[in-house]
């Protein structure tokens, strides 16, 4: 009898926890017992002799390592001793967050680090007030700056501080060009200054006009585009009164124009002429005034157009101007050098009070294992298996630090030979479809990637999608609901949209057969009655188009009600 048969495991739960293979990617829809796989794969590494210290696992937060260690100790507690499965190392186990693993290779390497091992770490609270404090101080120093002053022009100082405060947030990843790329220059107390601003600006405006090119070269001399104009320019009416003539006319001028537009890279002019273009079209006309087959024709290339124009160029060409794009270019150097100020503010502060951030435990750590080989090394002999739960909400540092502790893939930055496997397992667990949007940076196709990494070195993608949240009469209307919306395949050009997987139902019929229905359905209508007027004041439509929302409110042991308002 091992200690898994204290578990009944369903679906493909039991080979997430028991599958032979180094390398597992664990997909784990909603409800479908996630961490129950991952406290069994902890276990099962035990009974295979795995010494408690050599497994690290790494969850999510600090409550989740909680559960996980409690929830160990609950099945091992009841073993007689001697069984050596570890329950009296249990308080020993390499359990907890990225940033407490990060915290203690940092403090286990401070001189390669650069570190003092003393430091503390600065809670999100604290580190919040530090940055808001080193932007105050920052622009106080800018009215004082004759290039940053200049700031003050085309922003408000709102405006300037909600800049500040979004590139602090993800500072490891500013142009290297930027003082925040280098730690250890930012401890000396120096600063880079880009060496010419000017040709910096006209750079980034030539790739914002390479990039805005691209996007209307897709559709504007798609086939499709350019069918629909072929049509306009063969058939017309025999009366050249008639509306749907004119409206053919009329586009077919606001064509010529943007295309001259286009040829001298005028790119509002194009904005300008596409909004026109798309005012110009009409299906109106009298049927005496053509023949049947051409106005057919006519309006169905209106209609052409205007699907292209509506769903991929109608917000860039009457939401967006070059021109405030030329001028933020301008004020790039000046908003650099206003950041990397801001930076030598926030890294004095940290340093009165000998601390880190998160962000610099991630970026630290990550320069650390890439940067000295023989670290790495001695932290790998130490490991047998690494787990990592909710890896869909990671970043491409973690993933380095991860893939360096297990030497699991090849890393150009690790050297040659660095793909070679050195017997650490990787088991992580996840779903893309549960990611919470750029939570701390957090990059859902890291995980997609990492899943395709795994496949590629011969490893196992686990899909555990039965759920015993939902009934199946609720999943069954999910399913269909959501399988037309999300889209069943891949779309290369959007990674970081994930394609829909049907859950399957462990349940077969609710809890509870009967609720109040008529108070619960009176009141969800009042709220998707309220939801749908806010959708639709935001929607901005034109008059020629209605918007109708449609609003899914779930009790997810009971029912599903649907309103399409």
């Amino acid at each position: 009898m091992t200690v898994l048969n204290q578990f009944r495991f369903k679906g493909n739960q039991g080979k997430a926890v028991t599958d032979p293979a180094r390398a597992i990617a664990v997909t784990a829809g909603a409800g479908s017992g996630k961490t129950l796989s991952l406290v069994g794969r902890y276990l099962h590494l035990l009974e295979q002799g795995y010494p408690i210290r050599s497994i690290l696992a790494i969850t999510f937060t600090e409550k989740a390592a909680r559960e996980m260690r409690s929830r160990i100790r609950a099945v091992l507690s009841p073993l007689p001793v001697g069984e050596g499965l570890g329950v009296r190392e249990i308080d020993s186990a390499r359990i907890g967050t990225i940033h407490s693993l990060c915290a203690e290779l940092l403090r286990a390497h401070p001189a390669e680090a650069g570190l003092d091992p003393a430091f503390e770490v600065l809670e999100e609270g604290l580190t919040a007030a530090l940055q808001a404090e080193a932007i105050d101080s920052a622009l106080a120093w800018a009215s004082t700056d004759e290039q940053s002053a200049a700031l003050f022009e085309p922003f408000k100082e709102n405006e300037l501080r909600q800049i500040l405060k979004s590139l602090l947030s993800r500072r490891l990843d500013v142009s290297a060009e930027s003082a925040s790329a280098d730690f250890h220059e930012l401890r000396q107390g120096l600063r880079s200054v880009p060496p010419n601003p000017n040709r910096r600006a006209a750079s980034i405006i030539e790739q914002f006009s390479n990039s805005l090119s691209s996007h209307l070269a897709t559709y504007l001399d798609s086939r499709t585009w350019r069918d629909c104009l072929s049509v306009l320019n063969r058939h017309h009416s025999s009366s050249p009164e008639d509306k749907l003539e004119l409206a053919r006319q009329s586009v077919l001028a606001r064509w010529d124009e943007i295309q001259q537009a286009r040829a001298s890279q005028n790119w509002d002019t194009v904005l300008v002429g596409l909004t026109a273009l798309r005012k110009a079209i009409s299906t109106q006309g009298q049927k005496n005034n053509w023949d049947d087959i051409d106005a057919q024709r006519v309006r169905e290339a209106m209609k052409g157009l205007r699907g292209i124009y509506e769903e991929h160029l109608q917000v860039l060409a009457e939401k967006s101007r070059f021109a405030l794009d030329e001028q933020l270019a301008a004020s790039l150097p000046a908003v650099h050098r206003l950041l990397d100020q801001t930076l030598l503010e926030y890294q004095r502060l940290k340093d009165e009070r000998q601390t880190l951030d998160f962000d610099d435990l991630v970026g630290l750590t990550a320069q650390l294992l890439i940067t000295h080989p023989e670290v790495r090394a001695q932290i790998q002999s130490e490991l047998r298996a690494v787990l990592v739960d909710e890896f869909q909400d990671t970043d491409d540092r973690q993933r380095q630090i991860v893939y360096a502790l297990t030497n699991f893939s090849p890393l150009p930055e690790l050297g040659e030979g660095s793909g070679v496997r050195v017997g650490v397992d990787l088991f992580i667990v996840g779903d893309a479809k549960q990611s919470i949007y750029r939570f701390r940076q957090a990059d859902v196709t890291v995980f997609r990637q990492v899943q395709s990494d795994i496949q590629s070195a011969g490893g196992e993608l686990i899909d555990l999608d039965l759920t015993f949240r939902a009934h199946e009469p609720l999943l069954e209307t999910l399913n269909t609901l959501l399988s037309p919306i999300l889209g069943e395949s891949d779309d290369p050009a959007r990674p970081f949209l994930v394609p829909f997987a049907p859950l399957r139902a462990y349940r077969q019929s609710p809890e509870r057969e009967t609720i109040r229905r008529e108070r619960y359905d009176a009141q969800v209508e009042r709220y998707a009655r309220a939801i749908s007027d806010q959708l639709k004041a935001r929607a901005e439509p034109s008059r020629s188009v209605q918007v109708k929302t449609r609003l899914v409110f779930l009790n997810v042991k009971d029912s599903i009600s649907v309103f399409d308002l």
